[in-house]
């Protein structure tokens, strides 16, 4: 677990340290500064895409109390549970540079837009949650919620 998370942290810091392709804040715009982005990338619905998403669902009530969104994008279809107004597929694989043969991608976005995690394997919810807790803005807002 202490290894995937320091592999996690280091490709983080790299993506971090990446500038964001011109008018990347316009595609998932929506969120910034107010949603966690979990994307979740597959060329087609497979084990991987159905095991990443069932986890997260299941833990439906913990993700909101974080503000997670998690957006499916198989193929050339995104889906977000019902909320709409998403940008097209392909838009999202561009600004994330995952082609669309690849199989399985997840990654984490945080609520600045930054890329906090990416992965080709699913994440545990708590793995992911752990990475969440640790974030300085998280600290902050469970601060301000205690």
């Amino acid at each position: 677990m202490m290894m995937h998370l320091l592999a996690a942290a280091s490709i983080a810091i790299t993506a971090a340290a990446m500038p964001p392709p011109a008018n990347s804040g316009d595609l998932l715009g929506k969120f910034l500064w107010k949603r966690r982005v979990v994307l979740v990338f597959g060329d087609r619905m497979n084990q991987s895409v159905a095991d990443q998403t069932d986890d997260l669902h299941a833990v439906h009530a913990e993700a909101e109390s974080r503000d997670l969104t998690v957006l499916t994008i198989v193929g050339g279809i995104v889906s977000d549970g019902g909320e709409g107004g998403l940008p097209p597929a392909d838009a999202l694989r561009r600004r994330f540079r995952v082609d669309d043969q690849e199989r399985f991608t997840v990654i984490l976005l945080g609520k600045d837009g930054q890329e906090k995690l990416r992965d080709t394997k699913p994440v545990t919810s708590g793995a992911l949650f752990e990475l969440i807790d640790s974030m300085p803005m998280r600290q902050r807002e469970a601060r301000e919620n205690d």
